[in-house]
């Protein structure tokens, strides 16, 4: 929460201060480092240990460390899919509002763990946790976002899937050929979603703040790579539109990030638009 806090706040201040911001920041990552060695991470139904897990993936995906981040966050989402199903009271939480916040770090980690398997390159997680899209209230620019990117996720849930079928030779000792249809309806997904986002973006909680839209320019930028994709792997020697939508997904990406650069750049708080630079 200080780290959260030391990273996030915009008051004006001097390089000096600047200065020993930067200093609290990294004594708090090393204080969490230390931390996780001394910690007992073997995954267990503790909620507890969930959000603590969560809490240091967040982190290490801030500073970077995304290989760290993805081990931290795969046991996050094992002990997600062991509290399945579990008795509330058999697992300490007490009121409606704790079981919210359990199921919302289910989400989160959820997200995370298909955004680094299809992007990082990292073997999903195939434990089951309960995703529960309700508990969302999406009227929160936090919960909208939230919610779009659950509707990303599985979308790369699928790719990832498919990618890893095809990757496998069957019996025959063929390799299995794209779900072309399935991809089709990914990319017909993929535009609804992204009209509800653009729903989401301009509403009174988001129209006017600098911070909210960066980080809705950054779901932009999720959506035109996960569209770079499934067209790419749609594309064939023979369909030229689909490769012309592929490069036209890939330079609509990368001008996105160049205008988040941008805007990162002309920030009185750079650090706080890193996360999702990092992302």
């Amino acid at each position: 929460m200080a780290y959260a806090y030391l990273t996030s706040s915009e008051s004006e201040r001097s390089p000096a201060m600047d200065s020993e911001l930067q200093r609290s920041r990294k004594r708090y990552r090393d204080n969490v480092k230390t931390a996780l060695d001394y910690l007992d991470t073997k995954p267990r139904p503790d909620v507890t240990l969930l959000f603590a897990l969560q809490c240091a993936a967040m982190l290490m995906q801030d500073i970077g460390d995304m290989r760290h981040c993805w081990k931290l966050n795969t046991q996050s989402c094992l002990i997600g899919a062991m509290l399945k199903g579990k008795p509330v009271e058999e697992i300490g939480i007490t009121t409606s509002e704790d079981l919210v916040t359990m199921r919302l770090a289910c989400i989160r980690a959820y997200v995370f763990d298909m955004a680094l398997s299809a992007n990082m390159y990292q073997s999903a997680c195939v434990a089951p946790m309960d995703i529960d899209r309700t508990v969302l209230d999406t009227e929160k620019p936090a919960d909208a976002m939230l919610c779009v990117l659950l509707s990303f996720a599985q979308v790369q849930e699928v790719i990832v899937w498919e990618t890893r079928k095809c990757a496998a030779p069957d019996q025959t000792h063929h390799r299995p050929q794209m779900d072309t249809e399935k991809l089709a309806s990914l990319m017909a997904r993929m535009k609804v979603i992204r009209s509800q986002a653009e729903e989401f973006q301009h509403k009174p909680g988001s129209a006017g703040d600098d911070y909210l839209q960066f980080e809705w320019r950054s779901l932009d930028f999720i959506f035109y790579s996960v569209m770079t994709t499934i067209t790419r792997l749609s594309a064939t020697g023979e369909n030229s539109h689909l490769q012309r939508q592929c490069l036209e997904n890939a330079r609509k990406c990368l001008f996105t990030l160049k205008d988040m650069l941008e805007m990162q750049s002309n920030t009185a708080n750079p650090v706080r638009y890193l996360s999702s630079l990092k992302w």
